[in-house]
This record gives structure tokens, sequence and C-alpha cells, in this order.
């Protein structure tokens, strides 16, 4: 999808450009309505829309059924490589993987895994064995999905191609399983996986590398927006946790590096990168995208 904001009216169009739910080019337009602190009450179900730093902004959209609105992440600046494209080296890495996954009737599950993205543009995504959660990543991993990226200049994102699991790194040949956006917040790069494998198989995948995550490198105070469509607080102090007033005490590069484990009333994993936050929580909504203000 694609957001644009009046800086002088506040108002906002996002058109959503490729969908399984709804007609490519379905626009919603709005005004946004300052609340302070950088957010902005939008005429999107209750959606508030946040902008952090570097060009990120988290927000929301009606969804396309059922009332409430769905999160939606858009950044200012974006990875391409339309004139070169073999080269992925500047968004290659391994990473951590926090998002949603949603299933027949709309059901909604949270997904955690590792990824690789290697500079010929082709991906790797791992689950453990036995929990289907975080794991150091592994090339042989053995619950896996495989694949490819391709630069699409009518979307201005990437296709993203399902090849078999099984075997060497195709760059060729698949099956069409979403889109992928490499935001660039300042410096950092942020890879967003848009899963759209049929209309009962998709969701949202944020990425953070899967390397040493400190205590103090993830503090701030921070806008949510939740898959249960409702938004939020969170803050991170150290190894305090606040989660929309439970609490919770963190425990850094666990199970992996790179995630921080929370034990509480706001139990559950997240992700850091470039003041965004993917929260998997063990109650309430499978998952909640974070953004610093």
């Amino acid at each position: 999808l694609r957001v644009s904001v009046d800086p002088s009216t506040l108002a906002y169009t996002v058109t959503i450009d490729a969908s399984l739910q709804r007609p490519a080019g379905t626009q919603r337009s709005g005004t946004l309505v300052s609340q302070g602190d950088c957010r902005y009450a939008s005429g999107e179900s209750g959606a508030v829309f946040s902008f952090g730093a570097g060009g990120a902004l988290l927000g929301g959209v009606n969804a396309a059924a059922g009332g409430g609105f769905v999160p939606l992440l858009a950044f200012q600046n974006t990875f391409e490589n339309s004139g070169s494209p073999a080269v992925f080296n500047p968004v290659a890495g391994i990473y951590d993987v926090a998002g949603i996954q949603y299933g027949a009737g709309g059901s909604a599950t949270r997904y955690a895994a590792s990824s690789r993205v290697r500079n010929a543009g082709t991906f790797q995504h791992c689950q453990d064995a036995s929990t289907g959660g975080f794991m150091t990543y592994d090339a042989s991993c053995t619950s896996t999905a495989k694949g490819y990226l391709a630069y699409d200049t009518t979307r201005n994102a990437f296709d993203l191609m399902v090849t078999p699991p099984t075997g060497g790194a195709a760059t060729t040949g698949g099956t069409p399983g979403g889109s992928v956006v490499f935001g660039q917040v300042g410096a950092v790069t942020v890879p967003l996986f848009l899963i759209r494998e049929s209309a009962t198989s998709f969701g949202l995948r944020l990425y953070a590398p899967q390397s040493p995550l400190a205590p103090g490198a993830a503090d701030g105070r921070f806008a949510t927006a939740t898959s249960a469509g409702t938004h939020g607080t969170a803050s991170v102090m150290g190894t305090a946790f606040d989660l929309d007033g439970s609490t919770g005490v963190l425990a850094y590069d666990s199970p992996v590096l790179g995630v921080a484990q929370s034990a509480g009333t706001a139990a559950g994993q997240l992700i850091h990168t470039a003041g965004l936050l993917g929260i998997l929580p063990d109650a309430g909504a499978a998952f909640q995208l974070g953004i610093r203000n």
C-alpha cells in the first residue's frame, strides 16, 4: 500500500496496491487530527497515526470486513534495485522475525522465526521444529520456507516468489506469495514481508537483525497498534517493560540473539529495530507493532 499525508492540511490517502481482500487501487481518505506527541486521530475506525523518526509511520486502515482497523507500517524511503536487479547486498542479512498470520475465517496466530536474505535476492525462513518459534538461523533447518524477490516498479515493492523448501536457492519460477518492502529508517534497513499466499493464508512480518540486543538499545515510549484493531502504548526502560499498564521484566537475547523475553503480567517476546517494536504477547492480541514517539 501507499500512504500520502499533506503536511499543511493533514489530509491523508491510503491506496491499496495489492490485496486478496479488496480490489487493487482501493483508497481510503480523511483528515488527521493532532493528539500531541506526533500522534493523530484518523477516520480509520479508531486507528491512530504515529510518526516516528527517520520517516517511519505507524497507523491503520479500515478492515476489509467485520469493522475495526488493521495496522499499517509505512516508510518515507525504501530500498529498490531496479537499476541493478541482481544487487541485494545492501539489505542482505540474518534476521529475527515477528508477525501475524491469518487463516480461514480470519483466525489470527502469532508468527516467530529467523530468516536470511541473501545477496542474490533469495530468502529462507526457519522456525524451531519443536516450538514453531524463534531459532538461531540455520540453513539446514527442517521447518523452512524458501523463495526469492524481484522488484516490481508498478508497486515500488518487491514481489515475493515462493519456491520448494528442498534443494538449492532458486531465482526463477515459483509461486507468487506476497510483497516485500525494505524500509530505510535513517541509516537502518527494516524489511517488512507482506504475505499473500491465498485468501485464507496471509499476514505481516517485521524483521530485526539477529544480533545482540543490549539493555537500553530499545528504550523509549512507543505508540502501538494491534492485530485486534486497537491502539495503545508501550515503554521499555532497561529491563522494565510496560504494555498498556501491564508490566514485565525483560531478559535480552532470549531465546536467541536480538529477542527480548518478558516475564510478568506483560509476558511475551519482542524484537526492536530503528525505533520499531514487534511484540508477541502471551495473552491478548496475537501481535502488536510499536513506534517510538
